[in-house]
């Protein structure tokens, strides 16, 4: 129906507009039922009928829609109206161009979702046609109805959809219209535009849809005009499942109508569950469309035990299809007992709004209880028995595991062993005595039991000490005594020599130990007598234990002892400037027993300064040496200029010295001046000189060097083993007239301070007569 009062007319009888989704109107006509639509949804953690222990529930999945993995199972004819009404406006074209223009978007969305198998085209009006989608090949190439979406068959970087849509003809000659439009491409059909016919267009699509391969056919149908061709019951029977019309009323006078009357396109749809459209502005059509086949995943929920939803925060969500995503929450505070966990994803696709659950039922076990008993306690390095208890009323094992530990105040590196650990009646065993905590863990295979600690203390046992004895010996001579000590838990012991009390009231005490600290060790006595020794043995944790032995101690014979002295100088010889000469005086006792009142006296050489250590310029008391005892004593001396003297040196003792004519020690102090020269001292620009040296370090290394001019600094230049070298030392012929230096420097061996020659001049050379020599050009000469 071509004329535009009709459509307005039928407009306002209409007894219900549909606008959107249709709504539901009772009817005697069966309804397809709603199909499912591809938004699935997995629970991969926990399983189906798990048991798990308390505490925070990890819930893990994956949600999708629009599974690109699986084959596509959906055929999607497009159904166009080319009635010569769609001439009517669409800014900037007609009504049939947003068709066209809505329809590409469509298609290509199609190809883009991965669930449309094939695609076709029918254009309608007073008739109606598929479109052949097959660009020809030879003249009698067969008619392809369907194509698979994005078929671009011609290679022309179009899809062969968008070729015929762009075809389509709606007759727009105006008063010139002979009533005829079509299909263009791309095998051409006429097709009447005088009216538009529901009926026919359904059976066409219907027939078209039969023949795609798909399970599921999916028809959008678009039209601005009311139906002039009557009831589309008939058309639409067999109503299946498989089959959904979508409809669209386009224009700014096209309406849906009411579900309840078989002739509006409101009833196509509600049949079949697809819904209309009513699109007033036709110039959005292009923007609607391809929504109805475009999928997203718009969220994911979680129901605990028929509660209240959550959602599960997904990044990325919502998403446009075909997605997949894993999705992961946590559930906490589930008591024990049975609960059900329920996963919902919700989306949308071709088939429209959908959502898929999926539950799991999950247990929550009840934890069992340990108690580890207890307090225990005993003496370190014994087994110390202890016993738990294990109660569980529903966890299919039982596991048990005792653990030790010292306590805040015991010796960390403290060794402890449980004979079994997993047996709850076992025993325990601590190398170090204190307060220890034992801890009872528990687990039914599920749940892990809260632990249960108790305290364990150990006691460390005295040691038992035996002082030895009874001992003799003789005065002012080393005794040897030995104690012992048994005491396998404390190997640290403390122990200590003690005399009590002294026998007499002298401030030195009447004994000493060269090693009071020692089981085994030398007890001296001034004098002669009966002392009680005692040995206190201190274990650190009990009271100190007192063992005491007799200790008889006789005079002894007069000391005949060897003192003697001697000395040495280093370095020998020194060098002025160099390391001070170190003295090194040696003390020795060689004789049977000590000597008493030992002094050394060392005077500094006369023309020597005293460096550090002073050395005993004055008496140095040395004290008493023991037998074998040496005793030394060093003397820095410095020298500024060269010098050869004796040193000397003399020890005295209050004792008796069986060789009083080796207490006297002589020697001699050599320091040396390392002396430079040049030869000649004078000299013309250019020439060289001769560097010699005298009373250097044998074998050392010298830098020579000059205090002005540009000459290259002359180098390094070995000593002779007699402590003399010689080298050439050159001035540059451009150098620096008048006085200069030449030094050396230590670089190698013994050290010495810097040396430097008497003055050496540098003259200007003297000149010689010129020489002409011609070369070529008699203008020009040389001098030489």
């Amino acid at each position: 129906m071509r004329g535009i009062g009709a459509r307005v007319a039928s407009r306002a009888a209409a007894a219900a507009l549909v606008v959107g989704a249709v709504a539901f109107v009772p009817g005697s006509v069966a309804v397809a039922q709603q199909r499912p639509t591809t938004v699935t949804v997995s629970i991969s953690e926990p399983a189906d009928g798990a048991v798990l222990g308390p505490g925070p529930l990890t819930l893990r999945g994956t949600a999708a829609v629009g599974d690109s993995s699986l084959p596509p199972d959906t055929a999607l004819v497009l159904v166009v109206d080319i009635s010569g009404s769609t001439n009517t406006t669409c800014a900037p074209s007609t009504i049939l161009r947003c068709e066209i223009t809505a329809g590409t978007g469509l298609l290509h969305q199609a190809a883009l979702e991965g669930s449309v198998g094939s695609v076709a085209v029918v254009a309608f009006a007073t008739t109606a046609r598929a479109a052949d989608l097959s660009p020809p090949e030879v003249y009698d190439n067969p008619l392809t109805e369907y194509v698979a979406p994005g078929t671009d068959a011609n290679h022309d970087g179009a899809p062969d959809t968008t070729t015929v849509l762009m075809s389509l003809d709606n007759d727009d000659d105006g008063e010139n219209s002979d009533g005829e439009g079509g299909i263009g491409q791309f095998t051409p059909v006429g097709i009447n535009v005088d009216y538009t016919n529901f009926p026919r267009a359904v059976t066409e699509a219907k027939r078209v849809a039969a023949a795609m391969p798909q399970r599921n056919k999916l028809i959008v149908f678009m039209s601005d005009g009311l139906n002039n061709g009557g009831s589309v019951q008939g058309a639409l029977e067999p109503i299946t499942d498989t089959i959904v019309f979508r409809t669209f009323a386009v224009g700014v006078d096209a309406v849906c109508g009411a579900a309840s009357d078989p002739t509006t396109l409101a009833y196509i749809g509600y049949q079949t569950h697809g819904g209309c459209d009513t699109i007033l502005d036709p110039t959005t059509l292009p923007d609607v469309l391809p929504g109805v086949v475009r999928s997203s995943l718009d969220g994911v929920f979680l129901t605990v035990d028929g509660g209240p939803e959550r959602r599960i925060d997904v990044d990325g969500l919502p998403h446009s299809g075909p997605y997949s995503t894993p999705y992961e929450t946590t559930v906490n505070n589930l008591a024990p007992g049975g609960h059900r966990l329920c996963v919902t994803a919700r989306g949308k696709d071709l088939y429209g709004n959908g959502s898929a659950t999926r539950c799991r039922d999950i247990t929550i076990n009840r934890p069992p209880v340990v108690d580890a008993g207890g307090p225990y306690d005993g003496l370190q390095d014994t087994d110390i028995p202890i016993a738990g208890t294990f109660t569980d009323t529903d966890g299919p094992n039982r596991i048990t595991t005792w653990s030790i530990s010292p306590a805040p105040g015991t010796d960390d590196s403290a060794e402890c062993e449980i004979a079994d650990p997993e047996d709850m009646t076992t025993t325990v065993r601590c190398d170090r005595y204190g307060t220890y905590v034992l801890t009872l863990e528990g687990s039914d295979g599920i749940s892990e039991a809260e632990p249960s600690s108790t305290t364990l203390v150990l006691r460390n046992a005295g040691p038992k000490v035996d002082a030895g004895g009874p001992y003799t010996g003789q005065e002012d001579t080393a005794i040897a005594i030995v104690g012992t000590v048994d005491d396998p838990d404390s190997p640290e012991l403390d122990t200590t020599w003690s005399v009590e009390p002294p026998t007499d009231t002298s401030p030195e005490p009447p004994c000493t130990f060269t090693a009071v600290g020692e089981l085994s060790t030398l007890v001296t006595c001034a004098e002669s007598g009966t002392y009680t020794l005692a040995l206190t043995v201190d274990d650190g944790v009990n009271p100190p234990v007192t063992d005491r032995a007799e200790l008889v101690v006789t005079k002894a014979p007069v000391p005949q002892g060897a003192l003697s002295v001697g000395l040495t100088a280093d370095p020998s010889p020194g060098y002025v400037g160099g390391l001070p000469v170190t003295v090194t005086y040696t003390v020795r006792n060689g004789g049977p027993v000590p000597m008493p009142g030992v002094r050394l006296t060392a005077p500094a050489p006369a023309g020597l300064a005293a460096g550090t250590p002073a050395g005993c310029p004055v008496a140095c008391v040395l004290g008493t040496l023991a037998p074998g005892q040496v005793v030394q004593v060093q003397a820095a001396y410095i020298a500024t200029t060269a010098v050869d003297i004796p040193v000397t040196a003399t020890v005295s003792t209050t004792g008796p010295d069986i060789d009083p004519a080796d207490n006297t020690a002589t020697g001699r102090v050599v320091v040396r001046q390392p002396v430079l020269r040049v030869d000649p001292t004078a000299g013309p620009q250019g020439a060289v000189t001769n560097a010699i040296g005298t009373d250097f370090p044998p074998g050392a290394t010298v830098r020579l060097s000059w205090d002005t001019g540009i000459s290259e600094t002359p180098g390094l230049v070995p000593v002779r083993p007699d402590g003399t070298f010689q080298a050439q030392v050159l001035v540059f012929h451009k150098d620096v007239l008048g006085p200069r230096l030449l030094a050396a420097d230590p670089v190698t061996g013994p050290a010495f301070g810097r040396v430097a020659t008497g003055q050496y001049v540098v003259m200007i050379r003297s000149l010689k007569p010129v020489a002409f020599v011609l070369r070529g050009d008699p203008r020009t000469f040389v001098l030489r």
